[in-house]
């Protein structure tokens, strides 16, 4: 939490913000003739300005843009001969662009120039009337045209605004309609020669693809013929092969197990044989020919029977051995013909092993023609698919340059003209009132610049804050100047009329320095009792019979301050004395008049005594002394015991002794009367004082060990600006009506 120091301190330092604003504001307001100098002259010149400006006429236009162009014959694969456009977001405003570029092109400008002669037109030329005929070239033509066209698209439409400016509005119109005119025609042209290109190139390449089919054809045909393909085709030919193939297979397959039938048979067969010479008869369910069949089953029959008649007549019948004759002749019998049968099986199964290997043979043979067949296909193939795509491309060729030679006549335009341009009524430009308020605006600004300029580069002490801060010292208070002072009685309620010349006149006769006296309720009487308590409260604690007034230069008005000083201390019932020590350019014997002829320089010379340098004034309790003869060394005259005997006599005499010096820049006698003073009042003077002369004596006073009681601000100007009053006077607590009625006392 802040403390209360701190808080005053924030207060404090707002204060001093709100105070830095409001002297920042004034200042302009303190040169307000200078700012309102600088407005007038800056509108005249404009006024002046916008006058001698020639009269611009502005003409709009408006042509509408598309894409793509209307397409009658249909869109099929190959769109547009002519792309003008359509496409992807990112394409069409590049194409949008590109268009909104050759609206601004020079050479849609030439082809306007041509076709207008422009060139040899004084009205585009802004040529006086009966100058005479012009001539300029085309280029410089086409340049100032193209200064004159101003392109504007119509935003979220396909719409496009040509402006034109020009100083006949004739002319503007005429240009505005005919820039899009050309546009149109121009971009209609580019299309038609686009597509006399096309077509150009279309029919060049149709003939050499006529002569690519033809010579694709006839390779193909020259093919078929030296493999002998003509009157079958190859596709046909391959079927053929493959149809033999299968059957051949399918006879191979169908031998081959014949074949293994037979050698089964065979293989029985023999076994057959083995069985029937072994007397076996089990052989007989083997076989499955009938007459062998009938054998088998007549030798076993044969054989029941032997075995029958040997058991019933004995092994030596004659009807065993009958028996038994038989058996040998059927078990021959079956052996014949099982060789019959073996033979015949051999001769078959042999057949079969041939035709087997014939089979193999023509499989193999087929098959071989097949794989050469199949390595033709490759090269018929690809011949084949040569001609079919040089015939589609032929085709499609030739399509489209059909569609070509059709769309040269078609002349459709993507862009069109909307809106015909009006001859304008009035004119765009000069803006006479947005000129005026412009130039006024700059020359306010400038006005502005200038009294910030002026204070900037103004070094004198222009408020009381310089004069605080260049001296160091505090400041005891701010008095009028004899102006100011006039200015402000004037406008009050009892400076009008004759009371103004009354007062000038009083000011005239009584003198200015002593309107304390003579006017002891003015602003500056007002003023000179706040430095009078002021100094009081700072030297409450200090010994104050001998004060010394001085300034850094001449002409600031130390005299007067002094002179008002010590009217004021007077009048608070103090004895008081003013002393010229200015020995070198007195001034006092100009206020007090009358007075006698000695002064200081002849006590200082012996001549007389310090009473009789004394003299009373027509103010109550005040004395003068004035400074006498000019002598030629007035340092030394301040620097002897002889003064330092007269100020203690003095202060004997009186209780305040105000020393009115020389300005410290000039003489050193300032700098010697500092050190035998109580102290010492600087006085600054509004607008001539310069900031450094007034750090340069406060320094110099310093290191000479004077006490500084404060500076006063002499002939403060009020009529430019009231800070120094309100600011002061509020700061200090105090106040006073600056309008109190004036008497003059005589």
């Amino acid at each position: 939490m802040a403390t209360t120091d701190e808080a005053a301190t924030i207060q404090a330092q707002d204060e001093e913000s709100v105070v830095n604003l409001t002297r920042a504001l004034k200042v302009p307001w303190k040169r307000k003739w200078l700012v309102l100098l600088c407005v007038a002259v800056a509108t005249s010149g404009g006024f002046f300005y916008a006058l001698k400006q020639p009269k611009i006429y502005q003409t709009k236009c408006t042509i509408q843009i598309e894409p793509r162009a209307p397409n009658v014959l249909g869109r099929r694969e190959g769109n547009e001969v002519v792309d003008i456009g359509a496409g992807t977001f990112w394409s069409n405003r590049e194409y949008f662009e590109t268009q909104y570029r050759i609206l601004e092109s020079r050479d849609l400008a030439e082809v306007v120039v041509k076709r207008l002669n422009l060139h040899k037109d004084p009205r585009f030329w802004n040529a006086p009337a009966g100058s005479g005929p012009v001539e300029y070239s085309i280029l410089d033509s086409a340049q100032f045209l193209q200064a004159a066209i101003r392109v504007e698209p119509v935003k979220d439409t396909r719409l496009v605004n040509i402006y034109i400016k020009h100083t006949d509005p004739e002319v503007a119109e005429l240009l505005s309609n005919t820039i899009a005119q050309a546009f149109i025609d121009r971009n209609l042209e580019r299309a038609m020669l686009s597509t006399e290109g096309a077509l150009g190139w279309l029919t060049e390449q149709l003939n050499k693809l006529r002569e690519t089919v033809t010579a694709s054809e006839q390779k193909l045909y020259e093919f078929k013929k030296d493999r002998n393909v003509l009157s079958v085709s190859l596709e046909d030919r391959q079927n053929l092969i493959s149809t033999e193939l299968t059957s051949i297979s399918e006879v191979l397959t169908k031998t081959k197990t014949e074949r293994l039938q037979l050698e089964a048979e065979k293989g029985a067969l023999t076994e057959a044989f083995k069985q029937t010479q072994e007397h076996d008869l089990g052989w007989t369910k083997r076989s499955a020919d009938m007459l062998l069949q009938n054998l088998k089953s007549q030798y076993a029959k044969e054989l029941i029977d032997l075995s029958a008649v040997q058991s019933k007549y004995g092994p030596s019948h004659p009807n065993v051995r009958n028996i038994e004759a038989q058996i040998k002749e059927t078990q021959g019998q079956i052996e014949g013909h099982v060789k019959s049968l073996m033979t015949g099986i051999e001769t078959e199964y042999q057949a079969k092993v041939r035709n087997e290997k014939n089979l193999k043979v023509l499989l193999d043979d087929v098959h071989k023609r097949g794989v050469e067949l199949s390595l033709l296909a490759i090269d018929y193939n690809k011949l084949e698919r040569e001609k079919e795509q040089n015939a589609k491309l032929f085709d499609l060729v030739l399509a489209r340059s059909k569609e070509t030679d059709l769309a040269r006549y078609l002349h459709f335009n993507n862009i069109s003209l909307l809106d015909l341009a009006l001859r304008p009524t009035g004119p765009i430009s000069p803006r006479v009132g947005m000129i005026i308020a412009v130039s006024a605006m700059l020359g306010f600004m400038i006005g502005i610049a200038l009294t910030f300029l002026i204070e900037f580069l103004d070094f004198t002490v222009r408020s009381y804050e310089d004069a605080q801060q260049e001296s160091g010292a505090p400041l005891l208070g701010v008095l009028a100047g004899r102006e100011t002072f006039l200015a402000r009685t004037k406008y009050s309620k009892y400076g009008s009329g004759g009371e103004s010349d009354g007062l000038r006149e009083s000011l005239d006769r009584n003198g200015f320095d002593l309107i304390a006296s003579t006017h002891p309720h003015s602003i500056i009487a007002e003023a000179a009792r706040s430095i009078r308590t002021n100094l009081l409260f700072m030297s409450a604690d200090t010994s104050m019979k001998r004060l010394l007034v001085t300034s850094p230069g001449p002409s600031e008005g130390k005299t007067f301050v002094a002179t008002t000083l010590a009217i004021i201390l007077a009048q608070s019932g103090k004895r008081v004395i003013i002393v010229d020590t200015d020995l070198r350019r007195p001034r006092l014997h100009k206020i007090f008049p009358g007075q006698g002829a000695r002064g200081l320089t002849d006590v200082l010379a012996g001549q007389c005594v310090p009473a009789d340098v004394v003299e009373q004034t027509t103010v109550p309790n005040l004395a003068v002394a004035l400074a006498g003869p000019i002598p030629p060394n007035p340092a030394e005259l301040l620097h002897s015991t002889r003064f330092m005997e007269l100020l203690a006599q003095l202060n004997e005499m009186f209780d305040v002794v105000v020393l009115d010096s020389p300005p410290l820049g000039a003489v050193t006698d300032a700098a010697i009367l500092s050190g035998v003073v109580d102290g010492t009042i600087l006085v600054a003077r509004h607008g001539r004082t310069h900031k450094a002369s007034l750090r340069h004596g406060s320094r110099q006073l310093r290191r000479l060990g004077s006490r500084i009681f404060g500076v006063v601000l002499n002939d403060a100007d009020f009529s430019r600006g009231s800070y120094y009053r309100y600011d002061y006077y509020r700061t200090y607590g105090y106040s006073y009506r600056a309008d109190e009625p004036t008497v003059a006392a005589n």
